[in-house]
């Protein structure tokens, strides 16, 4: 019976481990796409301010 609790418990740490990883590369995308955005905003923001200068 000790062997069960020992696997559950691994299996837990393990499915903890892996939802934070899962997490931790969820906010770097959303982070990178936000600065991508942000970017693409930018310059359009920019190509608009150029036409209508020019």
């Amino acid at each position: 019976m000790e062997i069960w609790g020992v696997l559950v418990i691994r299996a837990a740490v393990d499915a903890g481990r892996l939802a934070i990883a899962s997490l931790m590369i969820v906010n770097l995308v959303y982070s990178f796409l936000l600065d991508l955005m942000m970017c693409a905003f930018v310059f359009v923001y920019f190509l608009y301010f150029v036409m209508f200068i020019c």
